[in-house]
């Protein structure tokens, strides 16, 4: 099982299948029984990524010390935190993130634009633009706030303040969300609830969260203030409550009761306070902690909110080694109207730059394009300028850091467009450029350059060979194998409307399910076999499917394989109706319908024959409900409603709205549904929607 923190034990009584095999195959219980001697020992010395002892002396006065092997010879404690700490020492972590670099390197872009970069140190906590993008949900590639979560949670509470996101950061994990302290957070800051507090006097500590014990600090605070804790006492409650120390914490109580006592806090209230904290404070989170990372979040937010272009291209330079997070954020690019232009050996940098208000593409993020040649060619350019063509992008070019597959990658990736020929004539004419500009470097090498640009010297004519035309699809193909992705265009660029009307999730959306679900996804065929099924006989289909994002595998059994087989021809563009289902850690999608994306429109079985919405349990408050029936009410149609309502836990409740609430399909309406739900929480449905979980009529 995937839960955190299984054990072998737990996992023979959650697994029947594998409880089976080792009661069944004597090899599988000796496995497991000598496995379960080893399970919990240590297994070797690890160095934390991001931890440093101090000491007051040389630290060997104190412990000693390791000299790690493989060439890095880091020194490091032979003790480990626990040790280290109960020495008196002090062990500190200091963190890299990657969220600085974007930080830095978007006020660099915005430098080199010509504008004045903002003070990220004195952005104003009360922006209204920046808050509005928390409570729209637009947090993709804003730090610590990105999650599908905790964006439902953005849009259920719409910060109004920046301590809202200290707070979300610090409950925004499993415990308090196990504990419902979110949703009780949120009730109280919409007024739906009232602020409660334990006792009188821990309302100056516990007014800036509601009432709600949210901080470790609060805990400390309660301690002191009303039980006459020393701070390192308090300190001392913390850790036993961190920890859940039953024994330690039965002393603190007594401690803690006493206190209270003799400062004439009533005592059935001190000890209900007692028993609030330990609840909470077991979850408590570093109240420092959350404000540094919240106010690095409102500083990225700040960033995406007033320089959008320059925030992007910031954010695909750092991860542009990642194709997967590129495809991300280009998606994100395309969804705030942000042009992203290709590649070019005379224009783009090594990361991702601006240009006139469009993000140009990075050389470094081209495959099987090093940094060294990266280097080479911008070395080249600022020497002798803008090349003119391939021949003497090759002449000029250190071809010590330029071979063959390098250049096949700039050329299919776009890169050299600028060059004016097709990009199968420059693939055609690699040979002979690198074998001219290799006699060109040789003679320059030998002490022959007088000749090159002397008197009466001129550049031999420039001939490309002619090669065999690329379709469309291979022109796309072969973008796709340099850069990871389709970039200059795609078969289902042209026929976003259509996705977007009928498709109820991207490819990549799909990795996410955990739970069965009826899905409809769109994409190209990049593969297709088909196969007789040794049981019975019959023929089936496994096909490749691929979108703007990501790939899946569809298969296509005996009856819809006989029906739809014949739409299903590679590179052609399809939407499939069907069960996504996850096996082994990947997403299977087990189709029953299979229609041209040309013709989804004239197919009788993709008309819409009903409105799914996918909503969270935690929207499910007045304030949402109300706006959610004004939406719908202003798109009336013939089209019943249903409401599959998912808790934290996945499990979900699908309610089929009355009579009053019919709808009509429309962009419009899914849009202003999306708006108020997030992407991919709108499905048109083809035919009744199957229950999912337990089913009412509302």
């Amino acid at each position: 099982p995937e839960d955190l923190g299984v054990t072998l034990e737990g996992a023979l009584n959650l697994s029947a299948s594998l409880k089976s095999a080792y009661e069944s195959d004597a090899e599988v219980k000796e496995l497991l029984d000598v496995a379960q001697r080893l399970e919990g020992l240590t297994r070797h010395a690890s160095t934390h990524a991001a931890g440093v002892v101090i000491a007051p002396r040389p630290i060997t006065e104190f412990l000693p010390l390791h000299k790690s092997s493989g060439g890095k010879e880091e020194i490091t404690t032979q003790f480990s935190k626990d040790e280290i700490e109960s020495l008196g020492l002090l062990k500190m972590d200091f963190l890299g993130l990657r969220t600085l670099t974007i930080l830095n390197d978007a006020l660099e872009l915005i430098r080199r634009s010509g504008d004045d970069p903002p003070d990220l140190a004195a952005v104003p906590l009360d922006d209204r633009a920046t808050l509005d993008l928390f409570g729209r949900g637009d947090t993709d590639g804003v730090f610590q706030f990105e999650s599908g979560g905790m964006k439902d949670i953005l849009r259920r509470l719409k910060p109004k303040r920046f301590e809202d996101l200290i707070v979300l950061n610090a409950l925004y994990r499993p415990g308090p969300l196990d504990a419902g302290m979110i949703g009780e957070y949120v009730a109280r800051a919409h007024g739906r609830k009232e602020a409660a507090y334990p006792v009188p006097e821990a309302k100056s500590i516990l007014e800036e969260t509601l009432g709600v014990i949210v901080y470790q600090e609060q805990v400390m605070l309660l301690a002191h203030r009303l039980a006459g804790f020393t701070l390192g006492q308090a300190d001392t409650l913390r850790k036993a409550m961190a920890k859940k120390d039953a024994s330690a914490m039965q002393h603190q109580r007594e401690l803690f009761l006493q206190g209270c006592k003799s400062r004439g806090v009533d005592p059935k209230r001190a000890a209900e306070l007692f028993d609030n904290m330990e609840t909470f404070g077991r979850y408590g989170f570093n109240k420092s902690h959350s404000a540094a990372y919240a106010l690095v979040a409102f500083q990225t937010a700040y960033l995406k909110a007033h320089f959008p272009t320059h925030f992007m291209a910031a954010m695909l330079s750092a991860w542009a080694e990642n194709t997967e997070e590129i495809l991300k954020y280009m998606n994100s690019c395309r969804e705030m109207k942000i042009n992203l232009l290709p590649p070019d050996v005379n224009r783009s940098e090594e990361g991702f730059t601006i240009e006139s208000g469009s993000i140009r593409y990075g050389l470094g993020a081209i495959k099987n394009v090093g940094q060294s040649s990266v280097e080479a060619i911008l070395e080249a350019r600022r020497r002798v300028g803008a090349f003119k063509d391939l021949f003497h992008f090759c002449r000029e070019v250190d071809r010590l850091h330029i071979n063959k597959r390098v250049l096949e990658n700039l050329v299919q990736s776009g890169a050299m467009d600028c060059f004016g020929q097709p990009r199968w004539n420059l693939a055609a004419s690699l040979e002979s450029a690198m074998s001219a500009a290799a006699k060109d470097q040789d003679d320059r090498a030998r002490g022959q350059a007088v000749l090159f640009g002397g008197e009466g010297w001129a550049e031999p004519p420039v001939q490309y060979a002619r090669g065999e035309p690329w379709t469309d699809l291979d022109k796309f193909g072969r973008e796709k194998t340099s850069l990871g992705f389709y970039l200059s265009g795609h078969p289902l660029m042209e026929q976003q409307d259509i996705l977007r009307r009928y498709a109820t999730h991207t490819l990549w959306e799909l990795g996410q399910i955990v739970e069965p679900m009826e899905v409809t996804v769109g994409g190209v065929v990049t593969a297709w076999r088909q196969r007789k099924s040794k049981s019975k006989g019959e023929m089936y289909g496994i096909m490749a499917l691929e979108d703007l994002e990501a790939r899946a595998e569809v298969l296509l059994f005996s009856e819809t394989y006989e029906k739809y087989q014949g739409n299903v021809v590679k590179d052609s563009a399809l939407l499939v109706v069907g069960t996504a289902r996850r096996e082994e850690q990947k997403i299977k999608l087990i189709a029953s319908a299979v229609v041209p994306l040309s013709r989804a429109d004239e197919e009788l079985e993709l008309k819409a024959t009903s409105v799914l919405l996918t909503v969270p349990a935690s929207l499910c408050e007045e304030d949402f409900l109300a706006e959610l029936e004004g939406v719908i009410k202003k798109n009336r149609g013939a089209l019943p409603v249903y409401m599959d309502v998912v808790n934290e836990g996945q499990s979900s409740t699908r309610i089929m709205l009355g009579s009053a609430y019919r709808a009509r399909a429309g962009k419009e309406f899914l849009g202003e549904l999306e708006n108020l739900l997030g992407k991919g929480r709108v499905q048109f449905l083809f035919r009744t929607p199957s229950g999912s979980g337990r089913e009412r009529r509302a």
